[in-house]
């Protein structure tokens, strides 16, 4: 009885925590290996845009992962569209024919996400910001907004931003105006370092 007492109190709880995370490491797995897989359906599209429009392949796929999660087909209750979430105005701006077209919308996102760099400076942050509630919204509140599911979004691109540069384990040098040596190992922080003037 007393065996039987010791394995229900504390060899199940132990072995039904194992399983648990088992079952979790294999979801988590096959989650990747579906994200790679999708990445890669779009990565010839994105590595286009973003050489021609002079931007970041990883930030175009974090923004695409974050929006869509790769579905070209899907739309929001806002009546956001495809892969990167266009709203009809911004489809109209940027000549979009076909909102469902992958290579279409990935243009189109990106030469929006492109204006607003130099909007705001670089400042990945706003630009974000903007991309999720609208230049208007940072007009008003005179930066970021307040509004949880901007501050979720800018979260989760950064998240996924991170995520695929720690893949690489990479660390880049860049030198500031006062001469100084400094590393890093986020490449974007180094890559928008290079954008506001100063030299790698």
């Amino acid at each position: 009885m007393k065996v039987r007492d010791y394995f229900l109190r504390s060899i199940c709880p132990r072995l039904a925590a194992l399983l648990v995370l088992l079952v979790f490491w294999a979801g988590t797995a096959a989650w990747g290996a579906l994200n790679v897989e999708k990445r890669q359906k779009y990565g010839d599209i994105v590595r286009a845009v973003a050489e021609k429009h002079d931007l970041d392949e990883d930030l175009l796929h974090s923004i695409i992962e974050a929006e869509s999660g790769y579905d070209s087909s899907i739309v929001s209750s806002k009546g956001a569209v495809g892969l990167m979430q266009l709203i009809p105005e911004t489809a109209a701006k940027y000549g979009v024919r076909n909102v469902f077209d992958p290579a279409e919308n990935i243009e189109a996102g990106a030469r929006y996400i492109k204006d607003l760099m130099s909007l705001y400076q670089n400042d990945l942050r706003s630009v974000l910001a903007a991309y999720n509630a609208g230049p208007d919204a940072l007009k008003k509140h005179n930066g970021i907004p307040p509004f949880p599911e901007t501050k979720r979004y800018i979260r989760k691109v950064l998240n996924l931003l991170d995520g695929q540069d720690s893949l690489g384990g990479q660390l880049y040098t860049y030198h500031d105006n006062q001469g100084r040596t400094l590393l890093t190992s986020d490449r974007f922080y180094s890559y928008m370092i290079s954008r506001s003037g100063e030299k790698h």
